[in-house]
């Protein structure tokens, strides 16, 4: 996608997380927070296309990322 737009934002832990990169086997982020945990996050590609387009009435953006998640 060639925008920057918010799509979806939640708080996951109170720790500032400071290191963050690739998970290449799930495709998600694996971070280091500051309390030296280690965490994961993946997203489930449908359920956030399905939120874009029916919670925050981004339907443009949620068929954008819907073809570009198939590629």
């Amino acid at each position: 996608m060639e925008t920057a737009v918010c799509l979806c934002c939640t708080s996951i832990l109170q720790s500032i997380v400071f290191a963050t990169t690739l998970n290449t086997e799930t495709q998600g982020v694996l971070g280091i927070t500051r309390g030296s945990q280690v965490i994961t996050c993946d997203i489930k590609k449908d359920g956030l296309i399905s939120y874009v387009r029916d919670t925050a009435k981004k339907t443009n953006q949620a068929n954008r990322l819907e073809k570009a998640i198939a590629q």
